[in-house]
């Protein structure tokens, strides 16, 4: 009777259901599917120490399951433990060399080893292969963001966000790019171009005034010698007042840290009529804040003017603040004008606010206003100014802008100015 009932309870107790095991508790049976089921789960969980344990006893069961030693490595990248998953994922590689996942596991495992050289050749040479595998684009950006080739990793997901328009990874890679070239007071990339040409057009029209409508070009060429010193030769052609003067300048922007950059400019009109007969230009940025989700760099600017009229000198000392929102997609700028005309021992001060708000990568807008002192003619008075603009970059090498002026001049005319640009970069 007693053996009778030992049998049935043998029996009972394995009819029973058996749910997903923890690492504390025994397997009834060494079963491949069910100890590779579980070992998901507890990856998926977070908990890589029983993953990689029912991992290794699936695998002792099938040596060459390839989706078994593939989720393995990556377990064991997961645990810092480099070498051992770089072994696995070999042995998998062995068995399936086309297979793609476990390919960017690879790459993957030497970005986080520190071998970025070797990982960033693997993520290549699977792009190579591969040129539509949104994953495996955006761990080449990833690898490039690593080792700070920001321009690059900007452009591998810029193409993963491209081939997947809504993809999260792509958009985080963007935005974390987007915060490090402002951490690194960088100008925003334009590619690998070093070189640079703006050509411009603004046409004005008044009211309140009998002034003809002035026109007037420029032209001005940029080249990066370095990537923390730029130079530019610039032209500007006015005709005003039925008069024309020409304008020439130069200048040099130049990063001295990352978190401090300057300029300086000279410029000078030949036979001035109505423009100075030249300008000294100086002034800088210094980074007070680093990057943040929503308020992020702040910048201190000065700017500092010298201009000599036919009339006498205008002098200007501007301090401002820059300071980004939004991972960098807006960012608002303002300055105190202070300028000083040195003939009539006169001191004018006004301010200006404006903000920017990149759209989406490659268009941005822009609008704001002033009320400070402006000089026409040698003559300096206060003029309010309201104004909104967009720029946008058709291709990497090609970008269009386009903007809207009002100057309201205190006791004078009403100017409307339209001006409109072309960006070639090369």
């Amino acid at each position: 009777m007693k053996a009778r009932f030992k049998a049935l309870y043998v029996i009972a107790a394995l009819s029973l259901p058996v749910g997903p095991l923890t690492p504390g508790l025994a397997m009834a049976a060494e079963d491949f599917d069910t100890l590779y089921r579980t070992a998901l789960e507890a990856r998926y969980s977070g908990d890589f120490a029983a993953a990689r344990d029912y991992l290794e006893r699936a695998l002792a069961l099938k040596p060459d399951h390839v989706e078994a030693l593939y989720h393995l490595g990556l377990v064991r990248g997961f645990q810092k433990d480099f070498r051992g998953a770089l072994e696995t994922l070999s042995r998998a590689l062995a068995l399936a060399p086309g297979n793609m996942n476990v390919r960017i596991a690879t790459a993957r495992i030497k970005g986080w080893s520190g071998r970025l050289a070797e990982a960033i050749d693997e993520a290549k040479g699977i792009v190579e292969d591969a040129p539509a595998n949104v994953e495996a684009r955006n761990l080449l950006g990833r690898l490039f963001y690593y080792r700070e080739d920001l321009d690059a990793a900007r452009a591998a997901f810029k193409e993963a966000a491209r081939l997947a328009p809504s993809d999260p990874e792509a958009e985080k890679g963007l935005a974390d790019v987007r915060r490090a070239q402002e951490a690194k007071l960088l100008p925003e990339p334009v590619e690998d171009f070093r070189w640079r040409l703006d050509a411009g057009y603004t046409g004005s029209e008044f009211s309140r005034s009998k002034n003809k409508g002035w026109h007037e070009g420029n032209l001005q060429l940029s080249y990066g010698l370095t990537g923390d010193t730029k130079v530019h030769a610039r032209v500007e052609r006015s005709r005003r007042f039925g008069l024309t003067d020409t304008y020439l300048r130069t200048g040099i922007d130049y990063r001295f840290l990352p978190w401090l950059r300057g300029y300086a400019r000279i410029g000078a009109t030949p036979s001035a009529d109505f423009l100075p007969r030249w300008t000294a230009d100086a002034g800088g940025s210094v980074r007070i804040k680093e990057g943040g989700e929503w308020i992020g760099t702040t910048l201190l600017t000065l700017d500092l003017r010298q201009r000599h009229y036919v009339t006498g000198d205008i002098r200007n000392g501007d301090p401002g603040v820059q300071i980004y929102f939004f991972d960098g997609w807006a960012w608002a700028t303002g300055k105190w004008i202070n300028s000083y005309d040195v003939r009539a021992d006169k001191r004018l001060t006004g301010w200006s606010g404006r903000g920017d708000w990149q759209v989406v990568d490659g268009f941005r807008v822009f609008a704001g206003m002033s009320r400070s002192p402006e000089t026409d003619l040698g003559v300096t008075v206060d003029t309010l100014s309201r104004f909104a603009g967009l720029n946008v970059d058709i291709t990497p090498e090609f970008g269009v802008n386009l903007a809207y002026t009002r100057d309201n001049r205190k006791g004078s005319y009403i100017r409307n100015v339209v001006s409109a640009g072309l960006t070639f970069r090369f």
